[in-house]
């Protein structure tokens, strides 16, 4: 097997296997480098017509339901009309060639629509950036299909914009080459982390806001100063508790590298509201929503700036009442004003550096009494000092008016543990609260009957005499049997 010149050549094996197996008219879709693994194997399946659609199903005799698109509900399920002719699929080309100011995507088959950067009139970089956003949109395509098909989740086109704009940044993050050191770091910084660093909060202004909201905002921001953005331009079209209406929330949070996030607007129906959130791979996670009333501003407490709490200190956290262990919402807004307030996680702690407590006092089922203090310690006769509490503000009544919880899926995955950081089993070793670390250890028979002693002690000589003249006792006594036994014969 080789060339003319009987040379061996790996390209000669593969045009031998394309030929002999009926490859010729197969369309194999080059790799991507800038999408993710999982991405381009779909893309392969999806060029050589791999997929388990209805349509492939129904030639392999397997009788899968209903045949007709889950996407449209106007046709059969087929390669060709989920890519290119459904009406979802339609519609998501037509915006990707808006948002990315190309000409308008015409596919009549697969290899039209991935193939598409090719026929646009783009080079470099900005070709390789359309060709991922495209296959990227072939597998949002994909993956809402099999939600809607499996799992019964309806189908929404906002919800696939927003996954494939999601994803999308995070491709042009890779392609991006940084031109400095400066710009290098930051990258590095963003890159995935075996133990992430501490949370940062992005803080959002709404379509309008009221004074008392515009100070509570500043409070919060002054509060994380250390790890929090503030945007002060105001955004129209956030609603995150709307479907699509947090598209532009969590484009923000992948922006600026924020997993937490503070949203203030106001309105007749719903005045001094704020949304704290949280989201997982830069998706919404969870929210609650609060109201806030009786709002106390830092500069309204008088109290001797000597006792003002430092700038990245980690605060103690009160929780009081039996609101936040049986009551839903309050169980739940607790957990977000923990990640909120903690900062980075640190192993110890030392206790001299405790100088501010926040104090959470459960009302009633959905209001809360909010309070900053700073903690004097004073002299108290004994080891332990006496603590008073000094209001620094801000203070503040949260009052719950909605909230939304994680679904289980996402719930599962942002609590799955690197295997990195799983610890190993330590045999015979067992930890105690009060003893501590506890260790078994297994010591074989040493013999020490057996063994030779370097000197003979005098304990010995002592026994051996005893273990002697009692021998000669038992001689003794053998002998008189003996005898007495001679004479009765």
């Amino acid at each position: 097997m080789g060339s003319v010149d009987g040379q061996f050549s790996v390209g000669l094996v593969k045009s031998l296997l394309t030929k002999n197996l009926g490859l010729q008219g197969l369309y194999i879709p080059t790799r991507c480098k800038w999408i993710p693994r999982k991405c381009n194997m779909f893309i392969w399946r999806l060029g050589m017509d791999k997929l388990a659609t209805m349509d492939a199903l129904k030639k392999r005799n397997i009788d899968n339901g209903d045949q007709t698109c889950v996407l449209c509900g106007e046709e059969d399920e087929s390669v060709i009309h989920l890519f290119t002719s459904c009406y979802i699929a339609s519609s998501l080309w037509s915006i990707i060639s808006s948002w990315c100011k190309i000409p308008p995507i015409m596919a009549f088959s697969v290899k039209d629509l991935l193939e598409t950067h090719e026929n646009i009139g783009l080079k470099g970089r900005k070709k390789e950036v359309i060709q991922g956003i495209i296959r990227i949109g072939c597998w949002c395509i994909w993956k809402a299909r099999n939600e809607a098909r499996y799992n019964n989740i309806p189908v929404s086109l906002a919800g696939i914009i927003r996954e494939l704009k999601s994803v999308g940044f995070y491709i042009m993050l890779r392609i991006k080459t940084p031109k400095s050191l400066r710009a290098k770091r930051e990258l590095e910084k963003r890159a995935p982390k075996l133990v992430e660093l501490g949370k940062k909060t992005l803080i959002l202004h709404g379509t309008k806001t009221s004074n008392t909201l515009n100070a509570v905002l500043t409070e919060i921001y002054h509060l994380k100063k250390d790890n929090a953005v503030k945007y002060s331009r105001r955004n129209d079209n956030i609603r995150p508790f709307e479907s699509g209406g947090e598209t532009s929330l969590e484009f923000y949070s992948l922006k600026t590298d924020c997993s937490l996030f503070v949203y203030g607007s106001h309105s007749k129906k719903r005045p001094d509201n704020l949304v704290i959130g949280r989201t997982y791979d830069h998706h919404i996670y969870d929210l609650v929503e609060i109201g806030v009333e009786n709002f106390k501003s830092m500069s309204s407490c008088p109290y001797d700036k000597k006792l003002a709490p430092l700038i990245g200190s980690k605060p103690f956290f009160a929780f009081i009442g039996e609101g936040f262990e049986n009551v839903e919402e309050l169980k739940h807004l607790k957990e977000v004003l923990l990640d909120l307030y903690r900062g980075q996680v640190v192993s110890n702690l030392n206790l001299a550096g405790l100088d501010r407590v926040y104090v959470c006092t459960a009302v009633s089922s959905n209001k809360v009494l909010f309070t900053h203090c700073a903690l004097r310690l004073k002299k108290s006769g004994t080891v332990v000092p006496r603590v008073e509490l000094v209001e620094v503000g801000p203070s503040m009544d949260l009052v719950v008016r909605r909230h939304r919880l994680p679904n289980e899926g996402q719930k599962k995955e942002a609590h799955k543990v690197p295997h990195e950081l799983i610890k190993k089993k330590e045999k015979n070793v067992s930890k105690d609260a009060i003893a501590g670390k506890i260790g078994k250890i297994y010591v074989p028979d040493q013999q020490v009957g057996s063994a030779s002693l370097p000197f003979t002690p005098k304990g010995v000589k002592r026994e051996r005499r005893e273990a002697k003249a009692k021998g000669e006792d038992n001689k003794h006594a053998e002998k008189k049997q003996k005898q007495n036994g001679d004479a009765s014969a």
